[in-house]
């Protein structure tokens, strides 16, 4: 919140004092409603910009922490490991690195409409292995569209397309 202090005991000092415990403007009275309106519309301003600001700010987070977790799982896949540890070190990278409960690698399963999951990390024993998708609707269409890996950071906020429960 920002705080604008009416008074009618105004001075430098008195000003100076109010600004440093806080306060974002001062009015001594009697004001002009102008100069009211004035201050409240700028700071009706900042804190949408402070808003916006934080907004960017945490797209950045997120965005950063995508970029750091594809860097690893590509670091990881391109690795001279074995491939099936290979997969089962980059989900764990990818997991750790996005903060998430559970990081699975899924590629297409033939024509069938389903992904396979290659490797997982995270969420105890009950790793997907399987699970069968809506054809056009589902995340194995999605990754096929767009002919690239795709990162879902968040499958129970997921909008881009219906995610199976068996996920969850």
């Amino acid at each position: 919140s920002h705080v604008v202090i009416i008074t009618a005991k105004g001075s430098e000092e008195v000003a100076v004092d109010l600004m440093k415990a806080g306060a974002a403007d001062y009015l001594k009275k009697p004001f002009e409603s102008e100069k009211l309106l004035t201050t409240v519309g700028n700071l009706i301003r900042l804190r949408k910009t402070e808003m916006e600001r934080d907004r960017l700010s945490d797209e950045i987070g997120r965005q950063g922490r995508d970029l750091i977790a594809l860097s690893a799982l590509l670091t990881g896949i391109t690795s001279d490991v074995v491939p099936g540890e290979r997969y089962r070190a980059a989900a764990g990278i990818v997991r750790r690195n996005t903060g998430a409960d559970l990081a699975n690698i899924f590629v297409p399963n033939g024509d069938r409409g389903t992904l396979k999951v290659l490797a997982s990390d995270g969420g105890g024993g009950d790793a997907v292995t399987e699970c069968e998708l809506a054809r056009g609707s589902g995340l194995a269409s999605y990754v096929a569209q767009i002919k690239k890996p795709a990162m879902v950071p968040d499958f129970a906020n997921e909008d881009r397309f219906k995610v199976p429960d068996e996920i969850f």
